[in-house]
């Protein structure tokens, strides 16, 4: 990967470096440092107009109304689901890529030892190896349902110039999305909402 002036600077503040010492390094005053951040930000927001190559079977469309909700229009439901896929990674790339590491404990690979208790957490249930399970109990719809969904995330990531800038503060890329990883979510969310180890023990230990 080709290091910018840019990603350099992102790459400090990602390892926790203080904006002033950023700014001493460049020669940048504040005013210079926040125009500099806002060009950033502005660089890295998606496009949604125009149009964008990909392997569909017909046209679809995706019109966002002011308030920024996409309104998705195919004619076949992978379709329907691939503009779903793309919509979402538009607009939350970075979390479904967080969300898909904590569901498969792999957070610490970008967040460090503070986050190790919970990948340890994912490793112990086996959440990945349950949405596994899952994914061969699916019927055909529903698992080409989900790939189509994937492929919608896949165009995004493979065709962004600019990815969302929390993957330059933390110096990594996001790999192609899978089905699996969709599944991996839904199982973290159910066990965070029905099984968290607290709400089992704490009880257990009050008695």
């Amino acid at each position: 990967m080709t290091v910018t002036p840019d990603s350099k600077c992102l790459k400090q503040l990602g390892n926790g470096e203080r904006i002033e010492t950023v700014c001493q390094q460049n020669n940048w005053n504040r005013e210079a440092f926040d125009a500099w951040w806002q060009q950033q930000l502005q660089s890295r927001l998606p496009r949604y107009d125009g149009s964008l190559p990909a392997n569909l079977s017909a046209q679809v469309e995706i019109d966002r109304d002011k308030w920024g909700i996409p309104h998705i229009y195919a004619s076949h439901d992978c379709d329907l689901f691939s503009g779903f896929g793309l919509a979402m990674a538009q607009d939350r790339l970075f979390q479904l890529d967080y969300l898909r590491r904590k569901a498969t404990g792999q957070l610490s690979e970008i967040l460090g030892a503070e986050a190790l208790e919970s990948d340890r957490v994912a490793h112990t249930v086996g959440l990945a190896k349950i949405a596994s399970r899952e994914w061969e109990m699916l019927s055909a719809d529903t698992q080409t349902i989900l790939e189509s969904f994937a492929k919608g995330v896949n165009i995004v990531i493979d065709q962004s110039e600019n990815l969302p800038i929390e993957f330059d503060l933390l110096d990594y890329r996001p790999a192609p999305w899978t089905p699996l990883d969709s599944l991996a979510i839904e199982c973290e969310f159910r066990w965070y909402l029905t099984g968290r180890f607290p709400v089992i023990v704490a009880p257990e230990l009050a008695k």
